[in-house]
């Protein structure tokens, strides 16, 4: 047997035994015990871990200990980036995909709601959640910390909070979700992405008040329900908003457009005044965004790396760029350099076609 002694930090120590929170504690070691064998042994899962020091240097889960080593354990920091100190991870995934285990349901709602595709089933078991993880490169969200204990499976949270839209903003936060959240894509209940639809393709499928009342509809084409903006709609926008703040508010949109489909970009008219922002489509090397513009609200000076066009399509806007002003009325367009910083703002209610390049 060997000894080494062990210090946990931050929330972490929720894992921990009551003694062995918030110290330094000593803890006897089978010969040729890992890091990742003694860490999960005292309670805390591996997938929570983001940096491991031994005698001061990051090691990996593999690391065999040795009597008289000092073990700091350390999940996710906030405050600084520890991506070249870390030992734990492979890589990162690219993607945020997720897992959801069966007790889980209402919060994978709300992750489909801001558009990260996530597999639920109340009939999943663990076994299956493990598999189709590694398989899938998907996160694991999960309350049983047994689960995250597993061999195989590489990214997971343990949910700490009880209530589903506690765990959501738990999760956002933990993961920092929001910049790359794009609401309203696919659909709630089975997970397929949404696409418009014309409205008098599925006029037969809705209410009499709808039809009057709504001309923006898309629809699942795997169970084939028919969304639009109404009050449900008004609410889970709001859940949003609040989660992921402002950064969230220009991305409420109907999904993006497919390839071949058409989209309308005439001017707004009469429903400018309380139309909104929204991407129109995105690809790996471009973005389109009608961008709504009331008049007096600027969108502060910020640039992107890749080339930009901005076309005024109704009223008059005014950007800011290389210390210039320069305003644009319907039917003008400004080109920019990737890298440009720039800003805008409507002189009076207005709309925009702005594309970005986001490849190479």
């Amino acid at each position: 047997m060997v000894s080494a002694r062990f210090r946990f930090y931050e929330e972490l120590n929720d894992f921990l035994a009551p003694q062995h929170r918030g110290r330094e504690f000593s803890r006897s070691c089978a010969r040729a015990a890992t890091t990742k064998h003694m860490i999960e042994a005292l309670g805390v899962p591996h997938t929570e871990v983001e940096l491991v020091l031994v005698n001061g240097e990051s090691v990996g889960f593999d690391r065999i200990l040795h009597d008289g080593d000092r073990v700091s354990v350390y999940p996710k920091f906030e405050a600084f980036d520890v991506a070249p100190l870390l030992r734990v991870r492979d890589r990162p995934l690219r993607e945020s995909r997720f897992v959801a285990d069966a007790h889980l349901g209402g919060l994978a709602r709300l992750l489909r709601m801001a558009g990260f595709d996530t597999l639920y089933d109340n009939g999943f078991h663990d076994d299956e959640i493990e598999s189709i993880a590694g398989r899938e490169q998907r996160i694991v969200l999960t309350r049983d910390r047994e689960l995250l204990k597993r061999r195989t499976i590489t990214h997971g949270c343990y949910v700490r909070a009880l209530k589903a839209q506690e765990q959501f903003a738990e999760i956002v936060g933990r993961l920092d979700l929001a910049r790359s959240a794009r609401p309203f894509r696919l659909c709630l209940h089975c997970n397929a992405p949404l696409q418009p639809v014309e409205m008098a393709r599925i006029v037969d499928r809705l209410p009499p008040t709808v039809r009057l009342r709504y001309r923006r509809f898309s629809t699942c084409a795997v169970c084939r329900r028919v969304f639009w903006e109404g009050s449900h709609w008004q609410r889970m926008n709001a859940l949003l908003r609040a989660t992921l703040g402002t950064g969230g508010e220009d991305r409420m949109a109907i999904p993006h457009a497919v390839s071949g489909q058409r989209i309308d970009v005439r001017p707004l008219g009469d429903d400018l005044p309380t139309a909104r922002t929204v991407a129109l489509f995105k690809s790996a090397q471009l973005e389109a965004i009608r961008m709504v513009l009331p008049a007096g609200k600027p969108v502060p000076v910020h640039q992107v790396p890749g080339e930009i066009t901005i076309q005024c399509l109704e009223g008059r806007i005014e950007l800011t760029f290389d210390g210039r002003r320069q305003e644009l009325a319907a039917g003008e367009m400004m080109f920019l350099a990737g890298g440009v910083a720039h800003g805008l703002v409507g002189l009076e209610d207005s709309s925009a076609l702005v594309t970005i390049v986001l490849g190479d």
